[in-house]
């Protein structure tokens, strides 16, 4: 008879890959396009502990631009993972390790397996995150709190008029940070609505998301014409290829302030995070656990960062419900990074899993808390 597992030791027993076509509120223009609606995945995990089966979920939701695969091939590859399977939670390589070339799918199969273990225990998905980053900070200067996440408020590329309304609901919901997707339109236009938005709106701080739409030369003169203090970053300002040689062009140019740079496309991949922070000369990193492989990667990160003083902006890849609840409780587990973050985009769906919308409040997000680990059962059809 083989012995019983401990609680940081389980066997996985199932799995199941859900595919999802979710429709957007309204659709939402971007630096990369235009979006209706959102094709997901969805993790389904049986997980044994001590003989009990607890049921965790995750999500693997490719998305051109941040990480490789497709959803259809992500389902397909999801169903060929070999059960049963045993996991030991001190070093998840070994199994979880033929996962590495789809981090993406690494990431919902890591999600549901922490989850089932938050279930398992009783508490928190946040709670669990925390136990690994006390193992990876080794000796953590003290427990964090799993509080609301701040959170800005993320607006498309819309016409001036739009925008500026949008920007008054904003305010009135208690949003003290709004970030604005640009690059849709010719550099000029975004300028004079950034301009017009710094005028009319001095008491909230802007962001800007170009999605690397800018071309390097575009890139240099936005810098050094968008307004400041109002706007005080911008994220990934050019495509992945060109972001190296901005960083160079950035370092060698004085006077006036630029607002602060933020990769995100520049670091959808463990490795290349790693390396922007060992770097040293971008300002912070969007991320998005699902690109860099999962929690534990993310947490790697994480560590990483903090030792060496860079900002973080946690944020989601369009993410349901499911992605949205992991990205929160990383963020809740790392308060190190205050924020505000990515996280306010579940009103951008017109149909969602989770059973109840996000709960966000003058500008915290709060989790769900329905249930243990990520607070909800996703509400799918089953076929």
């Amino acid at each position: 008879m083989n012995p019983p597992l401990s609680p940081w030791r389980c066997v996985l027993r199932e799995l199941h890959a859900h595919r999802l076509t979710l429709p957007l509120a309204e659709p939402l223009d971007t630096g990369r396009g235009r979006f209706a609606n959102r094709e997901v995945v969805l993790i389904e995990l049986a997980v044994e502990f001590d003989g009990e089966i607890r049921t965790g979920w995750g999500e693997a939701s490719p998305l051109a631009g941040w990480c490789g695969g497709r959803p259809k091939a992500i389902e397909t590859e999801a169903r060929r993972f070999g059960m049963p399977c045993e996991i030991d939670f001190s070093d998840l390589g070994p199994a979880l390790g033929p996962l590495d070339p789809l981090p993406v799918l690494r990431h919902g199969v890591e999600t549901a397996l922490f989850d089932a273990r938050a279930r398992h225990a009783g508490q928190t998905l946040a709670r669990t995150l925390i136990r690994t980053r006390a193992v990876l900070l080794a000796h953590p200067e003290a427990e964090p709190a799993t509080s609301p996440v701040p959170v800005q408020c993320t607006i498309g590329a819309a016409a001036p008029e739009a925008t500026r309304q949008a920007v008054r609901d904003a305010i009135e919901a208690g949003y003290g940070c709004v970030k604005l997707k640009v690059g849709a339109a010719a550099p000029e236009a975004d300028l004079a609505r950034c301009k017009m938005l710094a005028t009319e709106f001095s008491g909230i701080r802007f962001r800007l998301d170009a999605n690397g739409a800018w071309s390097l030369p575009e890139a240099l003169e936005m810098l050094e014409r968008l307004p400041t203090p109002a706007v005080e970053l911008v994220e990934q300002p050019v495509a992945p290829p060109a972001f190296e040689a901005l960083l160079e062009a950035r370092a060698g140019r004085h006077g006036r302030p630029s607002p602060a740079i933020a990769a995100d496309e520049s670091c959808a991949g463990r490795e290349q995070a790693l390396g922007l922070i060992d770097d040293g000369r971008v300002d912070a990193l969007v991320v998005k656990p699902c690109t860099l492989g999962g929690l534990v990667h993310a947490c790697e990160v994480l560590a990483h960062a903090r030792a060496r003083g860079m900002d973080i902006i946690f944020s989601n890849l369009m993410e349901s419900a499911v992605g949205r609840a992991a990205a929160a409780a990383l963020a809740a587990a790392w308060p190190d990074f205050p924020g505000p973050h990515g996280l306010a985009t579940g009103a951008w769906f017109g149909a969602d899993v989770a059973p109840a919308p996000d709960r966000i409040e003058q500008g915290l997000l709060y989790p769900h808390r329905a249930e243990p680990g990520l607070g909800f059962t996703p509400v799918i059809a089953r076929t």
